[in-house]
This record gives structure tokens, C-alpha cells and sequence, in this order.
């Protein structure tokens, strides 16, 4: 049974996807949850691999050109950095938010003893 693509096949979907999603879920893990060095390594590990095979499965199984998948790729890597600069702006302004409420009121000084 041969598959037979009759669409445009640039970029390819599913590099693209597996690279928002699988990357996307390895920040959030390593930012939020993962603790160690060793464990934050081994989640970005993981992931790389499955973008890595899915992209590769998108050859072999001959529905795409590599210049499809590294197009997938290099649109993800756009929008995943878009993602992350998002969940960063936001944790920082959460962050300066939660220090300036929790943070001792000053009393104003009118210079008199």
C-alpha cells in the first residue's frame, strides 16, 4: 500500500507540531516542575529524540522532502520561541506583581523628629 499526497507538502505539519507541542511541554517541565540538572537535561533529551523520529518517520515514509521537515522545523522554532517568551513575560510580571504587594509599605518621612 503506497500513500499518494496529492497537496503542497512544505512545511511539514507534523515536524511543526511535534516541535511546538513536544517543546513546548519540555519547557514547561523543566521551568515548573523538573529539579535537577540531570532531570531537565533528560526531559530535553526525550524530546529532541521524538521531534527527531517524527521528523524522520516523515521521510521514510517518503510523504515529505527534507527541506519540508526543516522547514516544519524552522517555522516551530519561531513560534515555540514566541510560546516561551510569552510564559516568561508573564511569570515575570506575576513575579513583580506578588513583590510589590507583599512588600512593606514605607512610611514617608516629613523630616520633623
Amino acid at each position: 500500500a503506497y500513500y499518494v499526497e496529492r497537496s503542497f507538502s512544505f512545511p511539514s505539519g507534523h515536524a511543526t507540531m511535534s516541535l511546538i507541542a513536544f517543546g513546548m511541554l519540555a519547557y514547561l517541565l523543566i521551568a515548573f516542575w523538573v529539579r535537577g540538572a540531570r532531570a531537565q537535561v533528560a526531559v530535553a533529551v526525550l524530546a529532541f529524540v521524538l521531534v527527531a523520529l517524527i521528523g524522520f518517520s516523515r521521510l521514510y515514509l517518503g510523504v515529505h522532502y527534507f527541506s519540508d521537515v526543516v522547514g516544519g522545523y524552522a517555522a516551530a522554532t519561531v513560534w515555540l520561541a514566541v510560546c516561551a517568551s510569552g510564559v516568561e513575560i508573564a511569570r515575570r510580571s506575576r513575579s513583580a506583581a506578588v513583590d510589590a504587594v507583599s512588600a512593606p509599605a514605607v512610611e514617608p518621612t516629613t523630616g520633623q523628629p
